[in-house]
């Protein structure tokens, strides 16, 4: 019966600990993969999905508008209509962290909005039109059709059009 034990233990060691091992020890899937060629994006990580929208095969559309507020703002959507995501926040064009005045993401048939606290925008780059918007976001959602919350974060590389 010893024997028989020890087999077990070896074949466990053997052949399962390797896959036990490259399971915990492999890349973190919960991070969208863009292609290599998204020149513009936008992605978001949640426990209920974790995807992105990037040209060349969705589009993404963006910009600053000056006419009563100074509000930059941007889209993303894909063809078929089934995920698209809008954010918008107050503020001259610049770097810098920022409260969005706007926040949506269809996804999966479901609307999410931000929480009670507006989500948190911070700009790393704010060119000129024809240049690039780039920063992240983070806050709390909540599914528009229940009051169930969730941690939301996201990246984008938008160009600017105007």
């Amino acid at each position: 019966m010893k024997s028989q034990t020890k087999v077990k233990w070896k074949f466990l060691l053997v052949f399962c600990i390797p896959f036990l091992i490259g399971g915990l020890c492999s890349r973190d899937n919960d991070e969208p993969q863009l292609p290599s060629n998204a020149d513009e994006f936008v992605t978001w990580q949640m426990s209920v999905s974790n995807s992105y929208l990037a040209i060349p095969t969705d589009s993404v559309n963006g910009g600053y508008y000056a006419s009563n507020v100074n509000r930059t703002a941007f889209g993303a959507w894909n063809s078929s209509n089934s995920k698209n995501v809008y954010l918008g926040w107050l503020a001259l064009p610049s770097t810098g962290n920022f409260p969005a005045e706007n926040f949506l993401l269809y996804v999966n048939g479901k609307n999410y909005v931000p929480s009670t606290t507006p989500l948190q925008v911070s700009i790393s780059q704010y060119d000129a039109p024809g240049g690039y918007i780039i920063g992240n976001y983070s806050g709390t959602v909540r599914d528009s059709s229940s009051t169930t919350t969730y941690s939301i974060t996201g990246q984008f590389r938008v160009q600017r059009s105007y």
